[in-house]
């Protein structure tokens, strides 16, 4: 009887710890899709951004057209490391995935920032 209340106890154990390990998968999923879903809404802001520079250094001239490159340049970068980090994302194992979030979000203001300093009703 001792050794069958043992049983029934371990069993109900580990049913508690497969719960929990689901219910954490399920939210780590959550959050990589929230994510995935920010950095592709921003990657089309910085398109979109890109685009009106491009418009706008041809009826740029001197410095304002230096300024402008300089600018649509380093959009470019900041979106190559977000594009980088999106496909971390998909790539993403649980061992790593709060330092990964982390290291996301960072990117994600870091080029949020760039994109206010630019700013985008030039």
């Amino acid at each position: 009887m001792k050794s069958m209340k043992t049983i029934v106890g371990t069993m109900l154990c580990l049913s508690f710890m497969i719960t929990a390990c689901e219910n954490r998968n399920t939210e780590v999923q959550r959050e990589k899709e929230e994510l995935k879903q920010e950095i592709e809404a921003l990657q089309d802001r910085v398109n979109v951004r890109l685009n009106e520079l491009g418009m706008a250094i041809g009826t740029a001239s001197g410095e304002i057209s230096i300024e402008i490159q300089q600018q649509m340049s380093e959009l470019e970068s900041a979106s190559r490391r977000l594009a980088m980090k999106l496909e971390e994302l998909e790539a993403e194992t649980a061992g790593n995935w709060q330092t990964l979030k982390v290291d996301i979000r960072r990117t994600i203001d870091d080029l949020e920032r760039q994109l206010d300093d630019i700013g985008e009703d030039r």
